[in-house]
């Protein structure tokens, strides 16, 4: 019989519309009985021939097997793997709410915002990376519009892996023609010079290449209608693309995979730079330099000038500090405020009074941007150094540490919607973990200077400091262990003793308890571990038991829910995080009951 809008599939997921359909499968939108949450339920459809039926029901069970193994916030995950009752699979995964990129270039004809299709590109190139350096590698072969799922908050989700493929030992494939024309790349659609090469990740790097082709300029490729494999590629001086994007578009989509980019993080680089690519901003390095040796030889003229006017610039610059603080107390809005702070820190970089007040500010709306980080980070990089001999160096870092840890939004606009999700709550921790590591580097431990950080029995920054660290490398840790194809137990080892330390601390009076939003991170961070089958399987390996998770897991969801009362108050900043701990609270009991009821964590199928 199949799937019916209105069924109740395996007891639970209540069918409640049709959402999509390929050649083998239909999708179906259900809701959850127990957690009334959205799913997706991907099944056989009924009306492939008898003749595909085996070979569809091998796809969806390979497709849900190979994805149940990933763990990435840009692909959905698999919950469940089963049997509707006459013995056909059905799949059970993450609802991405969306619309594909596809539909938005529809919508578009002469091309997609720059601004928006850069980052998604940004956002592809970590995704595949990520695919590209597990062990053994995944390559996607099938990267297009109509594969990308654009959310509201400006983030992507890559679905359809139906003809991804995981490479074997020997970086083999299964050699078939597969992909969609105009979109794979030359010898993975059957060129007679090419094919005779394995596959491997720059068939991704051209297929991305093609797709940022198609956002920005709005045309679909003309492989896709019937051209020859390698026929067609975008061109450097197509004046609907900028100069930059263009250079990175030609090349990654060369049909010779050599001249190629030969790894994302490469093709990533070049993107996030690409108006460094463009003829007029090497001319203005050269005019840069020319005005530099200019300069020097003025510079040397005046310098003894200079010397007689030392003792009056510094009182008019402490004036002017001063002057610049008091704005910033005055201003009415954030702009205002950020901006009279980043002048006071270039008037007196020494001062550590601008550096806190300009953190708080970041704080004051419950999220700080990617925008604010650049500008965050722009400004450090200029005037940090001059608080090395600062008794408030450690505080600074420390705060920017729990500012990156709590707050951080990377949506450009700096949007809310997305600051409480929580599959990507570890890796985003990860922009905080160079912060504490300055915090703990600024302290002399053996002489008790700690640079503004508190340490007592009752509130320990300093040990904070480098739990906190652990925790934000531990994603990082993790993908190089990947790559490099290290045993990973020792990571999983450390991530739980810090949970442990952490989450124990957290509720009897350290800095988590004077900034609840803290003690509510850590708890989404540990929530996440726990309901991540490849952590949570990790950490059993690293000898962790089922009675000492469950009581983690219990201690999560207490200390969440002791903290009720600040999330519906902060519920731009919190609630969302609060929703996702207490709701996913039987989302991990499940999964504890999965990794350690059958620790080979076997699929049906």
């Amino acid at each position: 019989m199949g799937i019916g809008v209105g069924d109740v599939v395996g007891g639970r997921y209540e069918v409640l519309a049709g959402i999509g359909a390929g050649g083998m499968s239909r999708v179906w939108l259900a809701r959850d009985a127990r957690l009334q949450k959205l799913w997706a339920v991907k099944e056989v459809r009924r009306d492939v021939p008898a003749s595909q039926g085996e070979a569809a029901r091998r796809a969806i069970l390979d497709e849900a097997n190979l994805m149940k193994g990933l763990d990435h916030p840009a692909i959905p995950r698999v919950v469940e793997i089963a049997e509707l009752a006459d013995g056909s699979p059905y799949v059970v995964m993450d609802y991405v709410e969306g619309r594909s990129l596809a539909s938005l270039m529809a919508e578009s004809p002469g091309g997609l915002d720059q601004a928006d299709v850069v980052s998604w590109g940004l956002q592809l190139c970590d995704v595949l990376g990520y695919l590209h350096h597990r062990e053994p590698p995944v390559v996607y072969r099938d990267l297009k519009p109509a594969n990308v799922i654009a959310k509201d908050d400006g983030t992507v989700r890559l679905v359809d892996f139906g003809i991804a493929e995981e490479l074997a030992p020997d970086g083999s494939g299964d050699g078939r023609l597969v992909g969609s024309r105009g979109y794979a790349a030359p010898e993975q659609m059957g060129d007679p010079g090419l094919r005779r090469l394995p596959l491997d990740g720059r068939a991704d790097v051209y297929a991305l290449g093609m797709t940022l082709y198609s956002l920005l300029t709005g045309e679909v490729p003309t492989g896709a209608s019937g051209a020859s494999p390698g026929e067609w590629a975008p061109r450097l001086d197509d004046p609907r693309l900028p100069e930059g994007l263009g250079r990175v578009i030609a090349r990654a989509t060369s049909a010779d995979r050599e001249l190629r980019y030969q790894d994302m993080s490469e093709m990533r680089l070049d993107l996030e730079h690409h108006e460094r690519l463009t003829c007029a901003y090497r001319a203005a390095l050269r005019s840069r330099l020319r005005r530099f040796r200019a300069s020097v030889a003025l510079g040397c003229s005046l310098l003894a000038a200079s010397a007689s006017c030392l003792a009056g610039s510094v009182v008019a610059r402490t004036r002017s500090y001063e002057g610049l603080m008091r704005e910033a107390t005055a201003a009415q809005d954030a702009e205002a405020r950020e901006g009279a702070l980043r002048r006071a820190i270039s008037t007196s970089p020494g001062d550590a009074a601008a550096y806190e007040a300009l953190v708080a500010a970041y704080k004051e709306d419950g999220t700080f941007g990617e925008a604010e980080a650049r500008r965050w980070a722009s400004t450090w990089a200029e005037w940090g150094s001059a608080l090395g001999g600062s008794d408030r160096l450690a505080r600074v870092c420390y705060d920017v540490g729990i500012l990156f840890l709590c707050y951080y939004d990377p949506s450009e606009g700096g949007g809310t919607a997305d600051v409480g999700s929580g599959r990507c709550a570890l890796e985003r921790a990860s922009r905080a973990a160079g912060w504490f590591r300055l915090a703990r580097g600024a302290c002399d431990e053996e002489r008790g200077d700690f640079r503004g950080l508190v340490v007592t029995d009752g509130c320990d920054e300093y040990a904070r400091a480098g739990d906190y660290e652990t925790i934000a490398t531990f994603h990082l840790a993790l993908v190089e262990a990947q790559r490099e194809g290290r045993d990973a137990t020792a990571l999983y080892a450390s991530l739980w003793g810090t949970l442990n330390s952490a989450l124990g601390q957290a509720a009897v009076g350290d800095e988590a308890s004077r900034e609840p939003i803290v003690a509510l991170r850590l708890c989404q961070m540990a929530h996440e571990a726990l309901a991540s089958p490849a952590h949570l399987e990790g950490m059993r390996r690293a000898g962790v038991s089922r009675e000492e998770v469950e009581a983690l897991a219990r201690r999560v969801e207490e200390q969440a829910r002791s903290l009720s009362g600040f999330a519906h108050a902060n519920r731009e900043s919190a609630w969302a995080m609060y929703m996702e701990v207490t709701l996913g609270a039987e989302g991990v009991r499940r999964n504890v009951e999965d990794v350690f009821g059958n620790p080979t964590v076997r699929l049906k199928g």
